[in-house]
């Protein structure tokens, strides 16, 4: 085109939050290596149950396309003032996606909600 943008733009990067199942959430991390057991629904629950933090869960999707997945804990403190928040052992992309400009966008994305 004349105003020198591309017909064909890269797919867009996005975390959809807590939305889906806990058989595809597991799914999902099947498909990434080295994930660890602060990943599992299961270690989410059992911390806001134990210690009162919330579980977030996030697909990574590039496009329409689940590329990895992301576990952050929220805590309120003072009142609701004070947002504390963790992000354990992530966030987990599939290897054929693993490439650094997707890794940036995740980490933009994760700064833009946090």
């Amino acid at each position: 085109p004349a105003n020198g943008t591309s017909l064909h733009a890269a797919p867009t990067l996005r975390i959809v939050w807590d939305a889906g199942t806990v058989p595809e959430w597991y799914r999902l991390l099947a498909q990434v290596p080295r994930s660890t057991l602060t990943q599992a629904f299961g270690y989410s629950i059992a911390l806001m149950t134990t210690e009162k933090w919330k579980p977030r869960l996030g697909v990574i999707e590039l496009g329409d396309t689940p590329v990895g997945l992301v576990v952050v804990t929220e805590k309120r403190l003072l009142g609701g003032l004070i947002r504390v928040v963790r992000m354990h052992r992530g966030p987990l992309i599939r290897p054929e996606a693993a490439k650094p400009a997707v890794i940036a966008a995740t980490m933009k994305e994760l700064r833009r909600a946090y």
